[in-house]
């Protein structure tokens, strides 16, 4: 695993395209419904987005010093996990906010990071990419439940 440290133009990119929707949520937010509620799990917050820092910095800034050969099967695998993140977004523009579709939100992207880090060889991310996912499931579902009326 020789990284050096160096701008990665495909890590860049990498990280960029699953943050496009993101960005026309953030704009329109409100029209969505976006709820905001008190943060009931800032060190889970703190963790999950620590982990997130850590591999973007991994994968935009570190890149192997023997570029790897690009695997088009494995590129294609990406683009489909990319497409199939868009594909939810778009579930969740129309108003479809159930928690199948929220879970599916927070598991498929870092499925898509991950394997993103494969193709570049940069191992390194892939572990707070892991920490990443278990606390961004556990955050999406504590959400999800805190939104919802409890019935007794």
């Amino acid at each position: 695993m020789n990284l050096s440290f160096n701008f990665s133009m495909a890590g860049f990119l990498l990280v960029l395209l699953p943050m496009l929707p993101n960005v026309l949520y953030f704009i329109f937010s409100e029209k969505f419904g976006s709820e905001t509620s008190p943060n009931s799990h800032r060190t889970l917050d703190m963790i999950e987005h620590g982990a997130q820092f850590i591999f973007i910095g991994l994968l935009i800034f570190f890149e192997p010093i023997n570029q790897p050969v690009i695997s088009m099967s494995l590129v294609s695998i990406i683009a489909l996990f990319l497409i199939f993140y868009y594909l939810l977004w778009g579930l969740l523009f129309l108003g479809r906010k159930t928690l199948t579709i929220l879970l599916a939100m927070s598991i498929v992207p870092v499925i898509y990071f991950i394997l993103g880090a494969i193709l570049l060889r940069n191992f390194l991310a892939i572990i707070p990419m892991i920490i990443f996912l278990i606390f961004h499931v556990l955050i999406t579902y504590f959400n999800y439940k805190s939104s919802k009326p409890l019935h007794l």
